[in-house]
Parts: C-alpha cells; sequence; structure tokens
C-alpha cells in the first residue's frame, strides 16, 4: 500500500467561498479517503502578511536544504538570525512548520510533501482564473 502524501491548502477567500469549497470537497475525501491539512484566511491582508515572499522562501529553503537549526537557515539565506527565528515562529504558529528539538538545536521542518496555495479575490467578473501556486517537497 503506497505511504500517504501529507498536503497543506492554504486558501484566501471569503467565507462563503470556503464553505463551499468545503462541501464539494467532502465527497472527493469520502472517495480518496485522505483530508489535506488546511489553512483559511478570509482577510486577503493577512494572507499576504503571514506568507511574505521572504517567508516563501524560508519554505522552499528548508524543502530544498532541510537546515541543522534555524542558524544554518539564516545563513543560507543570507538573512539575519532575529529575522528567520521570527518568521519560523511565525510559520510554526500557523502550522506551515515544524520544530524537532534535537539538543540545543531547533530544526525546522516542512511536515508536508506538497504545499497547495490558492488565493481567491472577489471579481465582478466570473470568468478570470483564479491565481494558483504550488510548493511540492522534493523526495
Amino acid at each position: 500500500m503506497p505511504m500517504e502524501k501529507k498536503i497543506l491548502e492554504i486558501t484566501s477567500g471569503t467565507l462563503e467561498q470556503f464553505e463551499d469549497e468545503t462541501l464539494q470537497n467532502l465527497e472527493k475525501i469520502e472517495k480518496v479517503g485522505e483530508e489535506p491539512d488546511k489553512i483559511f484566511f478570509e482577510d486577503p491582508t493577512m494572507f499576504r502578511k503571514v506568507l511574505t515572499e521572504k517567508r516563501q522562501e524560508l519554505i522552499q529553503e528548508i524543502i530544498e536544504r532541510p537546515p541543522k537549526s534555524i542558524r544554518e537557515l539564516a545563513d543560507s539565506l543570507e538573512r539575519g538570525l532575529r529575522e528567520v527565528h521570527e518568521d519560523v515562529h511565525l510559520l510554526e504558529k500557523y502550522k506551515i512548520l515544524s520544530l524537532n528539538r534535537e539538543g540545543n538545536r531547533k530544526k525546522p521542518r516542512i511536515p508536508y510533501d506538497r504545499i497547495h496555495i490558492e488565493i481567491n479575490l472577489p471579481l465582478d467578473h466570473k470568468t478570470r482564473p483564479t491565481p494558483k501556486s504550488t510548493i511540492n517537497k522534493k523526495g
């Protein structure tokens, strides 16, 4: 039996959109038997505050080159330790990453095989496509 892939879905949109998507996904979940972890932002401003470009780079760096510590992550990103430390703890708060303690070190890890990011913007025209982005974990 193949190992289940762990997926995180991060979405932004109206509460009504989230409820509609959840109802639509119930049938898929029943058929497939797995439900992705979800983070929902009703406020697009908060979505942008949490998933800044720098934080997305941080997530990608952890996926591509898993660091042994937050300090090593800061060095590889060529950013200040304090900034990276704050970003790591914010992303941990939202359960986008986890910290594994090894001795005095905290190793940042992305506990997902795939992160799917979707931004639903309220538009007057229903014909425009929804911007989507996916971060895939290597390996």
